[in-house]
């Protein structure tokens, strides 16, 4: 009898919904306002539970479909080129480091070198030299990354071989040895 009773209730409310979909869709909003951080945690676990089965689900979604992702992708881009540069550019402007960080992996993949230096692990370089250029010792308000042993030498961006530099030192050892020892500050 229960079963029948809930099957009902279910139907009526349905029902309801299709009927008021203004008042359902305000309702719903309510809902989901006064509950959002325990919606956002449920789905969070849920996800978290159901990782590799997600995964595989958007994998095999995305191969089914790059084609016409592909087409969407390219005809979204060319109608918003201008506003994804805008875009682009105030992101760079906020996060000049993240933008050093990701030509650095480019630039480490192109010429098959090790690239593990993370932002934290260059901060704490800077402090440890306290935030003084390693070859002149002069405080900068923007330090640079050195490579002691060049990227063109087989020298990775790695915190080993990386040193705080002032601009003018470092642009004028560029891809050449210090000239003198440089007593590196490991972390």
């Amino acid at each position: 009898m229960a079963y029948k009773d809930l099957e009902r209730r279910k139907a009526t409310e349905l029902a309801y919904r299709h009927a008021h979909p203004e008042q359902t869709r305000v309702a719903n909003r309510k809902s989901h306002a006064k509950h959002r951080e325990a919606l956002r945690l449920y789905d969070k676990l849920t996800y978290a539970k159901n990782r590799e089965q997600n995964q595989a689900k958007g994998r095999a979604y995305a191969a089914a479909h790059r084609e016409e992702r592909r087409a969407y992708n390219k005809k979204y881009y060319a109608e918003q080129k201008e506003s994804q540069r805008e875009r682009a550019r105030k992101w760079k402007a906020v996060n000049p480091l993240r933008v050093r960080q990701h030509h650095d992996t480019r630039v480490a993949r192109l010429l098959g070198i090790e690239n593990t230096l993370s932002l934290a692990e260059w901060d704490a370089i800077q402090a440890a030299y306290k935030y003084q250029c390693a070859y002149c010792g002069k405080k900068c308000q923007q330090l640079t990354r050195d490579h002691v042993i060049p990227l063109s030498s087989g020298g990775g961006t790695v915190k080993e071989n990386i040193v705080p530099a002032c601009r003018p030192c470092n642009s004028s050892k560029h891809v050449k040895l210090p000239l003198r020892p440089i007593a590196l500050v490991l972390i």
